[in-house]
């Protein structure tokens, strides 16, 4: 069980991070190249650039957890029966 909740926290969290690092660093350069068009918002808005990432991150544990306990949670000898 301790091993399920580590690898899929493990491989998930390894790929939410570089994903919301590099969408982080994407958007504060496209914000920079369309500072011109946005009007009265700053293109590094901070409470954008803070909840955006909080919000993904829920969202990725979530995603990530809750099938890893329903799996833990089955028959192991139940599971091949309604297949």
């Amino acid at each position: 069980m301790q091993l399920f909740l580590k690898l899929s926290k493990t491989d998930s969290g390894v790929d939410a991070i570089a994903g919301i690092g590099i969408g982080i660093a994407a958007s504060f350069l496209t914000g920079q190249l369309l500072r011109r068009y946005i009007a009265e918002v700053g293109p590094a808005e901070p409470l954008v650039f803070a909840g955006v990432p909080l919000l993904l991150g829920a969202v990725v544990i979530a995603a990530t957890l809750l099938p890893v306990i329903g799996a833990i949670r089955a028959d192991p000898m139940a599971a091949p029966r309604w297949e």
